[in-house]
């Protein structure tokens, strides 16, 4: 039972999504100008570009991914991601986040019911910047601060539209996940295949109640959507599964009707794809040696049919020769006159009609045997 781990970790600054797990981000830690990585932009060279396709809808363009065997190796990761963030000082925080970062942990596990299949499954960790503003922070007066809060603001409000739609009971609403980058990144785990929980962050000063009021609504919403969870599947590899999975039913049918439960005759004239769906009784060699007394009674039912309808096909040729005998004589009479000539028609007639009735009834006694 082989397990796989991998992660990633991103960051969305400025709408602009940066890889906190490249090489070359360590560099920014460099002692340069006397001033920590955190309080300068992300590398350039980190940057990932936002894609979309059919398979994976919303991605990162040559997003890194690290194998991890051991829960340090991932532990590693997440620290080495969490220095290279974008982090600031203002009035209310001496270090605050400047960016939203995504954390994302990858398993690939064999599938129990098919071994030879594999099942990818996801989780992402989510931290948003918190929302600012400007005459708390003090920000008015450092225009990279402000800019960085407009650019945070935006995001978080795009992303209150996103769960306001998805919770609301309307149909047909359009969601608005292409507003943002992090909406976009986050479409499958608030719309789509995925469990959703959303932690709200409060703070205990009543100076910041509409704060407080505004989190807890934000958070109100996104509990109330719904997900409805499936397993994507290949369709090449469902085909695959299922015909698998009929092969063996049908193998199980067969080593039932060997073993003698169901008598040839009555399994004749069935195909393949008609079988009956009727649970695979497991049946030992004993079992399968002794001749069963159901099957000697259908045999014999068989029999008797197959000499009933025997009998009816040799009854239904007679008819048929008498009929054509009173059709001749028929036409013989046809040509002469008279009363009595149309009274022995009339009576020719009703003798046909008696005799095609019971010509009709005896067919369909002879197809309903």
């Amino acid at each position: 039972f082989f397990l796989k781990f991998s992660c990633s970790f991103v960051q969305i600054y400025m709408e602009q999504s940066y890889d906190l797990l490249q090489a070359d981000m360590g560099r920014l830690r460099s002692a340069r100008n006397n001033r920590p990585s955190s309080s300068r932009k992300p590398a350039l060279s980190s940057r990932l570009k936002l894609r979309w396709c059919k398979e994976k809808e919303f991605y990162l363009e040559n997003m890194s991914v690290f194998d991890c065997e051991t829960p340090d190796d991932m532990l590693h990761r997440f620290a080495r991601g969490v220095g290279n963030r974008k982090i600031a000082s203002h009035r209310l925080n001496m270090q605050s986040s400047r960016s939203h970062s995504i954390f994302m942990v990858n398993v690939d596990m064999p599938s129990e019911a098919a071994p030879g299949d594999r099942i990818k499954s996801s989780l992402m960790l989510v931290d948003l910047a918190g929302s600012e503003r400007v005459g708390h922070t003090g920000s008015n007066s450092k225009k990279e601060l402000l800019r960085e809060s407009v650019f945070i603001n935006q995001s978080l409000f795009a992303l209150r539209k996103v769960i306001t739609n998805l919770a609301s009971k309307r149909r047909h609403v359009h969601i608005p996940f292409r507003d943002s980058t992090l909406t976009s990144l986050l479409k499958n785990s608030l719309g789509g295949n995925a469990f959703t929980t959303m932690v709200a962050c409060l703070t205990p000063s009543d100076t910041f109640y509409e704060e407080n009021l505004c989190t807890l609504e934000y958070a109100s919403r996104a509990s109330s959507i719904v997900n409805q969870m499936t397993v994507r599947e290949d369709p090449k590899t469902k085909l695959i599964r299922e015909l698998k999975q009929r092969v063996k039913v049908l193998e199980a049918e067969l080593v039932r009707y060997k073993s003698g439960l169901v008598p040839a005759a009555v399994t004749a004239g069935h195909s393949a794809n008609a079988l009956p769906q009727q649970p695979v009784v497991a049946s030992t060699p004993a079992a399968a040696s002794v001749p069963s007394s159901s099957a000697t009674d259908y045999e014999e039912m068989a029999v008797e049919t197959q000499n009933v309808n025997e009998a009816l096909m040799v009854e239904n040729a007679d008819l048929r020769e008498q009929l054509r005998f009173i059709q001749a004589i028929v036409t013989m009479e046809d040509g002469e006159g008279g009363a009595e000539a149309s009274s022995s028609k009339k009576d020719l007639h009703t003798v046909e009609t008696a005799i095609l009735m019971e010509l009709f009834e005896l067919r369909r006694e002879n197809e309903a045997m």
